[in-house]
């Protein structure tokens, strides 16, 4: 799925500016991190510590990595997106509007093939068995020109009536799955009679100020980093408007994310403690980061530091972009890194040792026990 292939690339120069010393040492991370990524990525960063913010914004253009000013720049956050999911369920359970235990077949206007027994905890913290994208969803999908793009509702309740299928029984065992998600946000949606965005709007993004954050590519268009493949080439966006929406089809820029990221550190706040809590392991062998192992809350992963520290984690990957949120809630600090990396680049996770390092760092530098 991506449009060219990779070119090998030198390391960049250092071109960024150490004269700061407070700066030096991440810029320095950073550096380290992303050298090896093609011409004209960038990659913004916020790091947060109490109620300290410090953003930090590299570009690589004429095989040198720069400093840029990035902080409101827009990127795609891919399957970040799920985290206000389970934010707002979490929400709508503690108010009684929905049940983690009811069975989805209970709650779906269609028979699901096969009946199975398949629960809203199970979708939220995928261990439903669900398959992680239906097969109508074709490859080049991304790249048609809106409408023929859209996976629709009516696609979406034919899938569950009648092309489900389970790779695993509900329950037995953690498996990633975007159509669960799908149908989780789709569940959402009818409990207060919402569209996908008013929902996200209304329950997340103005309550917390997150003016440049949506589903509607157009409403922010004018701030949108262009996305690259992995060979650094400018990459079509994807363009669905209701495909997966539920699973990955936020914009939002390092300002937002961090208000975001914020206020989740607040775990006396009912829906945050809700949806950081564990509810269920994931193997050993599944584990996203090496110094951890990993549980799963409702939507959040879980990751259980070597530090003794639990954080919570979610990544995205879109075609020409790639995101971390990364908190540790008991030190009330965090990581957030947007950037156009491309989703098929090899060298991505590297992302991910570069954002444990920083949040080590601000750990060390937060006053809270």
């Amino acid at each position: 799925m991506s449009c060219a292939k990779r070119q090998t690339l030198s390391p960049a120069f250092n071109g960024l500016n150490m004269e700061n010393s407070a700066e030096s040492a991440r810029y320095s991370t950073v550096y380290n991190y992303a050298k090896l990524f093609p011409n004209y990525t960038q990659i913004s960063i916020g790091i947060f510590s109490d109620t300290v913010v410090e953003y930090y914004g590299v570009i690589r253009y004429k095989d040198t990595i720069y400093s840029i000013d990035n902080k409101d720049e827009v990127f795609e956050i891919g399957s970040i997106t799920k985290v206000f999911n389970g934010t707002i369920l979490a929400k709508y359970v503690e108010e009684q509007k929905i049940s983690l235990s009811s069975n989805i077949s209970e709650l779906l206007p269609v028979k699901i093939n096969g009946d199975p027994a398949i629960s809203i905890l199970q979708l939220a913290n995928h261990s439903s068995g669900i398959e992680r994208n239906p097969p109508d969803i074709k490859s080049e999908w991304p790249t048609r020109p809106y409408p023929k793009n859209i996976y629709s509702d009516s696609m979406l309740l034919n899938y569950f009536s009648n092309n489900l299928k389970l790779k695993t029984a509900p329950g037995a065992k953690w498996s990633y799955s975007n159509i669960g998600s799908q149908l989780l946000g789709y569940l959402l949606c009818k409990i207060e009679g919402y569209d996908y965005e008013t929902m996200l709007q209304k329950e997340i993004f103005q309550k917390y100020g997150m003016k440049n954050t949506t589903t509607n590519k157009l409403k922010v268009i004018n701030k949108l980093v262009n996305g690259l493949d992995k060979g650094g080439n400018p990459c079509n966006r994807w363009p669905w408007k209701t495909g997966i929406q539920c699973g990955g089809a936020c914009y939002s820029n390092v300002t937002d994310m961090i208000k975001f990221a914020m206020a989740s550190c607040d775990t006396a706040d009912p829906q945050f403690k809700l949806s950081q809590t564990v509810t269920f392991k994931i193997d050993d062998a599944d584990s996203v980061f090496q110094n951890s192992t990993a549980e799963v809350g409702l939507e959040w992963i879980i990751l259980n530091h070597k530090s003794g520290e639990k954080w919570i984690w979610h990544n995205g990957a879109n075609i020409g972009y790639y995101s971390h949120l990364l908190i540790n809630p008991y030190k009330k600090c965090g990581v957030v890194m947007l950037s156009n990396i491309d989703s098929s680049n090899p060298d991505r996770r590297r992302t991910q040792e570069m954002i444990e390092e920083l949040l080590v760092s601000a750990s060390e530098q937060s006053v809270v026990p």
